[in-house]
C-alpha cells in the first residue's frame, strides 16, 4: 500500500495472437485496516496452428489430415486484502477469485477436438492469517486458515466423429461439472536464539471433500467403449470420484528445522530438518462395496552444509528426501475416459537427492555456478 502513495495503477497491454491484458490496483487506508484491491482480465488466442494428431484421419487420397490446434485462454482474476493495524497488527484476510477458460490443444488423448470445447475452472479462495509482530524479538508465530471452493466445468472431446474405424460415429464427449471443497490450516513457530541459531516447527492439516457432481454425462460408455444408444445420446456416467464421494481426504504434516546461524563460525552454516506426512481416508471398494481405510505415511529428512571458502566462493552440500501422496485426480477417478487407479495398491511417490554446488562470483555481475546432483525416484 505504501508503494501506491495514495494512487491507483492501471496497466493495459495488447499484442499479437489476440493477446489483451487489463490490470487495476488500488488501495485505501483505514483506521483499523488497510485495504488493497486488484483486478485483472486476460485473453489470448494462443498459438493456433495446423497439426497432425493420433486419430489417423485421412483425406480421399489417403493422406493424413492436419487440424487446427485450439489454444484460446481467457482469465478473470480479482483479489482483495485487508491488513490489520494497531491492535490488529499482524492479522490479514485475503480473498481471491479466478475464472479460467481454456482449450485443450491436441486434446486430452492426443486427438485434436473436431467440435468446439468449453472447459473452465472457477476458484474462490479465502485466507485468514496472523503473523506475530516483529517486536517479538525471539519468538515468531504464524497461523493460517484457508478455504478454497473450486468448480470444474469441463466439456471434453476425447475422440472425433468416426474414430476407430467408425466404431464411435459421433465421437466421444464427456461433461464434468463438479464442486470441490478444500480446507487448510497451519501453525508455525520460529525461535531465534543466540548466535542467530534458529529453531522452527510447525503443523499442517488439509482436507479435500467432494460430496456430489452437478453433472457427469457422456455419449459413450467408458466401460464398454461403445455408444449408449444408436442415437448417441448423453447418459449419466455415475460419480467420477465414486470411491471417496462424501469421504474426506485428509493430509497431516509435522515438521521441524534447525539452523546453526553463527554457532559454527562465520564460514560454516548447517541446516537440518525433518518432516512427517500422512494421508488418510476412507473409501468404498467398488468390487465389494465395503468401506475401507487407507494410510500413506513417510518421513522426509534433509541436511545442508554451506561453507564460505572465500568471500566470492561458496560451497554447498545437500542431502534430502521428499514425499508426495497421490492427488485425488490420480487415485480416485472412476466412470470416466480419464485413467483409473488401483487405490488399494497405489503407493506414494518419493525422491532422494544428493547435491553438490559451487558458486563463484568472478566479478560483480559475472557469476559461475556448478551443480552436481543424483536423484532417485520411487513409485513415480
Amino acid at each position: 500500500l505504501a508503494d501506491l502513495k495514495g494512487k491507483s495503477e492501471v496497466l493495459v497491454r495488447a499484442g499479437d495472437y489476440g493477446y489483451a491484458n487489463f490490470d487495476v490496483l488500488t488501495g485505501v487506508e483505514g483506521k483499523h485496516f488497510n485495504t488493497l484491491i486488484s483486478f485483472s482480465t486476460f485473453h489470448t488466442k494462443g498459438n493456433e496452428y495446423l497439426s497432425y494428431d493420433n486419430s489417423g484421419r485421412k483425406d480421399s487420397l489417403g493422406n493424413l489430415l492436419k487440424f487446427k490446434v485450439g489454444n484460446k485462454r481467457t482469465s478473470q482474476y480479482f483479489w482483495t486484502k485487508l491488513e490489520g493495524k494497531n491492535k490488529l497488527n499482524g492479522v490479514s484476510l485475503n480473498y481471491h477469485f479466478q475464472s479460467l477458460k481454456f482449450q485443450t490443444g491436441h486434446g486430452f488423448a492426443g486427438f485434436i477436438p473436431d467440435i468446439g470445447e468449453y472447459n473452465s475452472i472457477t476458484r474462490n479462495l479465502f485466507v485468514l492469517k496472523y503473523v506475530s509482530p516483529t517486536s517479538s524479538r525471539h519468538l515468531k508465530q504464524e497461523y493460517v486458515l484457508k478455504y478454497n471452493f473450486t468448480l470444474l466445468d469441463w466439456n471434453i472431446r476425447f475422440f472425433p466423429n468416426g474414430a476407430f474405424g467408425n466404431s464411435l460415429p459421433a465421437g466421444a464427449t464427456e461433461i464434468i461439472k463438479t464442486p470441490i471443497h478444500e480446507g487448510f490450516a497451519l501453525t508455525q513457530w520460529t525461535y531465534i536464539c543466540e548466535n542467530n541459531v534458529t529453531l522452527l516447527g510447525g503443523l499442517e492439516q488439509s482436507v479435500t471433500y467432494i460430496d456430489r457432481e452437478i453433472e457427469h454425462t457422456g455419449n459413450i460408455n467408458p466401460a464398454t467403449f461403445t455408444p449408449f444408444d444408436p442415437q448417441n445420446g448423453f447418459h449419466d456416467l455415475g460419480s467420477i470420484i465414486e470411491p471417496v464421494k462424501k469421504h474426506p481426504i485428509n493430509n497431516t504434516g509435522i515438521y521441524g528445522e534447525f539452523s546453526s546461524g553463527k554457532l559454527l563460525g562465520n564460514k560454516l552454516t548447517a541446516t537440518a530438518g525433518a518432516r512427517y506426512d500422512i494421508q488418510y481416508y476412507h473409501y468404498k471398494d467398488l468390487a465389494t462395496q465395503e468401506v475401507r481405510s487407507r494410510n500413506l505415511a513417510a518421513w522426509s529428512p534433509q541436511i545442508a552444509l554451506v561453507y564460505n571458502l572465500q568471500e566470492n566462493l561458496v560451497l554447498k552440500a545437500v542431502y534430502g528426501s521428499a514425499f508426495r501422496a497421490p492427488a485425488y485426480t490420480e487415485a480416485f477417478v472412476t466412470n470416466s475416459f480419464f485413467p483409473s487407479a488401483d487405490i488399494g495398491n497405489l503407493k506414494p511417490e518419493n525422491i532422494t537427492t544428493i547435491e553438490l554446488l559451487a558458486a563463484w562470483t568472478i566479478y560483480k555481475n559475472i557469476k559461475w555456478r556448478t551443480t552436481l546432483f543424483h536423484s532417485k525416484f520411487n513409485n513415480k
